[in-house]
């Protein structure tokens, strides 16, 4: 891959050369928004405009890299999908030469040690809060941020995808979505939007859900769920989130994240 140049970084950051110039020379005095100088030094960093030791002993197979996944918080219903998602993800880690570090939501300043950040089902503004803090690669899972700037990466679920299973599974009778309730509103608004869809939370009463649905078609979100559910309701059947395709999604865009590719497609739907 050739050295990228401050004409490609005008480009891919939309701003003219001169812009890029003043930002990554820190020439004082000139009219820039904090919002254009966080872009130009996000787009510089992430294509390693400078060459760092990091990179280097990256291509001579040396070094680890750390990726920091965040959790902006979790309910009961999501924790095990989560922490299978996370073994999931270490497994392959291991395999990649990257190291996995959990971070705690209430820390969004700098990761100074990091080389890349994954966040997990949060809200579009604790996305924002964390990119704005880094520049260093971000990978929204299950965010929903729909960025314009083409050095992040977005891996998502279809959830539309749940149609055409109901009609594989049920074919044309009616059926109800059973779903915990996500950080990400927009993902939980779809689901109203779109389906007949019963939200789990800490407070529901599961015995008087169980009766409700004992002779109904339900598709349930998420393997924790499914399992609490499957005994009860026989004509249940399991979506799952983190298939391993969407796994093996999640690390083509790291991969594509620390190798510093100019990709041309940012957000997955899995």
């Amino acid at each position: 891959m050739k050295q990228i140049t401050i004409k490609d970084i005008a480009r891919i950051s939309g701003v003219s050369i001169a812009t890029v110039s003043y930002v990554l020379n820190n020439k004082e005095g000139k009219n820039i928004s904090d919002e254009t100088r966080l872009k130009v030094i996000q787009v510089a960093s992430f294509f390693n405009y400078k060459i760092s030791n990091n990179a280097r002993n990256l291509a001579l197979g040396k070094s680890y890299k750390i990726v920091s996944l965040y959790i902006e918080n979790f309910s009961t219903f999501t924790a095990i999908d989560y922490r299978y998602f996370i073994d999931q993800l270490t497994k392959i880690f291991i395999k990649n030469n990257y190291q996995l570090s959990i971070v705690s939501s209430d820390l969004k300043s700098e990761l100074h040690n990091s080389d890349a950040i994954l966040i997990l089902d949060s809200s579009r503004e604790f996305f924002d809060e964390i990119s704005k803090n880094n520049i260093i690669p971000v990978i929204g899972v299950l965010t929903q941020t729909k960025q314009d700037l083409n050095i992040f990466f977005e891996i998502e679920r279809d959830f539309l995808q749940l149609k055409h299973f109901a009609i594989s599974c049920f074919n044309s009778s009616a059926y109800y979505v059973v779903s915990p309730k996500f950080n990400n509103t927009n993902i939980n608004s779809f689901l109203e939007e779109n389906f007949n869809v019963i939200f789990i939370e800490e407070t529901t009463k599961l015995t008087e859900l169980i009766k409700f649905l004992s002779d109904k078609n339900v598709i349930i979100l998420g393997r924790f769920l499914h399992n609490v559910f499957k005994g009860n309701l026989p004509n249940s059947k399991l979506f799952d989130i983190f298939t391993n395709q969407f796994i093996e999604t999640v690390l083509l865009c790291l991969n594509l994240s620390l190798q510093h590719t100019d990709a041309d497609k940012h957000i997955y739907y899995i």
